[in-house]
């Protein structure tokens, strides 16, 4: 199973057993929808997901990990955030509607140009009298903001205008020059299996976008012999919250109870959980975790790799 943005969690089932990698990331919002979004992934197949939390203590190796760590830098903008998935950017046929988003309460706005075609992200800002831009619409491929018409292209052009350039002020007179100055903040995006990444530094991307190399379709995020299921939802907290939900499958019989792909109130049970301790650092952790019943029956443990 794998939960995008805030946690990424990856499971796949053998004879053997079963796992799963969770990878965190911070919370996302956008102004108008703030939804986040999701990926579920499980094979097309039944298998069931079953935690007692028995954490060994750090050791001495651990910790002077954890001591190093500490005095890494840590650059929160230099880093890619997943935003959405590219189904979910329309294409101009469907709707001239551009797509709000954010990081860290930070205003982008996403739209294409053509259909099918790249797909574009900046500041959502109007540099004119910084009206919002993803409250105007997208005409002849270029973002119009509602103000005062003014529209912008997200690709470069063979005429040397870069990305973010002003091609249209309708209010100017004939023969006069568009300001330079009057550009977009464009914002390096990438879609990778489906997801659109945005990168949020101010120089060029120092990494490779996160991706999770199971066989995802590059564009699309689908997985023949998979059911994909991509969605997005409003989650007003701290993404800390929701890692916490996704590494505790204890709470799932209950507050899943019947739910569509959750479990059932009567097989809510205790649960043995094992912390590899030379693995626990900044960076997270690994471990395994089962079931009593699978216990007595001397079952297999469900690995578990928590990604920082």
């Amino acid at each position: 199973m794998r939960v995008i943005p805030h946690a990424v969690v990856a499971a796949t089932t053998a004879h053997c057993g079963s796992a799963f990698v969770v990878t965190s990331s911070p919370f996302l919002s956008s102004p108008k929808v703030r939804q986040s979004p999701y990926r579920y992934i499980f094979p097309n197949f039944a298998s069931t997901l079953s935690i007692e939390i028995d954490s060994p203590g750090v050791s001495s190796t651990t910790q002077a990990n954890m001591e190093q760590t500490k005095k890494l830098p840590y650059s929160w903008k230099d880093q890619w955030y997943a935003l959405t998935f590219a189904s979910y950017v329309p294409n101009p046929i469907e709707t001239a509607e551009a797509i709000p988003a954010s990081v860290f309460d930070h205003p982008l706005v996403l739209w294409k140009a053509e259909d099918e075609g790249e797909i574009y992200c900046a500041d959502d800002v109007c540099p004119h009298r910084s009206a919002a831009l993803s409250e105007g619409r997208v005409r002849d491929g270029k973002i119009e903001c509602l103000y005062h018409g003014w529209q912008f292209q997200g690709q470069n052009t063979a005429d040397d205008k870069p990305a973010g350039s002003c091609t249209l002020i309708p209010q100017l007179k004939k023969g006069a020059t568009i300001p330079k100055r009057a550009c977009l903040k464009m914002r390096d995006l990438r879609v990778v299996e489906g997801i659109v990444w945005v990168w949020m530094g101010d120089s060029v991307p120092s990494k490779d976008v996160p991706r999770q190399d199971d066989g995802l379709d590059e564009l699309t995020g689908k997985r023949e012999g998979s059911i994909v299921n991509d969605f997005q939802i409003d989650l007003p907290y701290d993404h800390s919250y929701l890692v916490e939900n996704l590494i505790d499958p204890a709470h799932i019989p209950i507050s899943h109870d019947k739910t569509p792909g959750g479990g059932k109130r009567e097989l809510a049970e205790a649960y043995e959980m094992i912390v590899d301790r030379d693995s626990v650092s900044s960076t997270g952790f690994t471990g395994r975790y089962r079931t009593e019943s699978q216990k007595e029956k001397d079952g297999p443990f469900i690995e578990v790799q928590f990604q920082a």
